[in-house]
């Protein structure tokens, strides 16, 4: 059985590294020494991938206080709803790392706040930001709450999963992708509670075909945000959605 679970892995991960862009055409000289920011953040996330995926490294390092994910908390002191509990509990989670211990009590607040959150790769950023997301969906309304940039189709599929998991006890709560390749029928507005995706397709949706009210979303994320803000053309676009006010903003770099 360990070694089924192993490959599995294994292949998983395959697929992930696939979608980076690492061909060169025949002919081509390829520039090593520049790397994309988009598909570096990919690739250190898709390495990082067993710090979810495996709990007994997980709990090994959350018991150490030189680790970044350590953490003398529990997420029931959050007071989050049982549904989401179990869902955290079954992506290996036994207790909050360092940045999801301070995070998580701010993105959670009554009145909700904004935030601005840096840590290093692998200690639970995306978790943080897809809790707080997931937390703050009211299911008795059919409409999208909830805006989360990526910079990259890649990126925002792999925080679109890491939502599917976390949620997968909350069965009332809809979640759409909001990417290349994914069609809308204009004639009829979205909604889905949380929509997740790159700034271009967001901003036809939500600006330019008006298929969901801006104003009445309530938490917005900005994913990797120092490559959202060093990538031109992203820059604008996140501007021109975030002017449309009326949530709360949690910035992760």
């Amino acid at each position: 059985m360990g070694d089924w679970a192993k490959k599995a892995e294994d292949q998983e991960v395959s697929k992930l590294v696939d979608k980076l862009n690492l061909d060169s055409k025949s002919g081509e000289e390829t520039d090593f020494d520049v790397a994309d920011p988009a598909e570096t953040s990919l690739l250190i996330k898709i390495l990082g991938k067993g710090l979810v995926n495996t709990k007994l490294s997980l709990d090994i390092q959350q018991k150490n206080p030189n680790s970044p994910l350590h953490s003398v908390k529990t997420f029931e002191a959050l007071h989050l709803k049982a549904s989401l509990l179990k869902g955290i509990y079954a992506m290996g989670f036994n207790t909050p790392s360092k940045i999801q211990e301070t995070a998580l009590p701010t993105l959670l607040a009554d009145p909700p706040q904004n935030m601005i959150a840096q840590s290093q790769s692998g200690t639970g950023k995306t978790a943080a930001f897809v809790l707080a997301m997931l937390s703050r969906v009211n299911v008795g309304l059919n409409h999208p709450q909830v805006l989360c940039l990526s910079p990259t189709y890649e990126l925002a599929i792999q925080t679109g999963e890491v939502a599917a998991r976390m949620g997968q006890f909350c069965r009332e709560i809809k979640l759409r992708f909001a990417v290349r390749g994914e069609e809308v029928d204009r004639s009829k507005k979205i909604e889905e509670h949380i929509l997740i995706g790159t700034p271009g397709k967001l901003l036809d949706w939500g600006i330019k075909f008006r298929l969901f009210d801006m104003k009445k979303i309530t938490v917005f994320v900005l994913d990797e945000a120092d490559v959202m803000i060093a990538t031109q053309g992203h820059h604008d676009q996140c501007i021109r959605i975030h002017k449309v006010r009326g949530y709360t903003t949690f910035v992760e770099k």
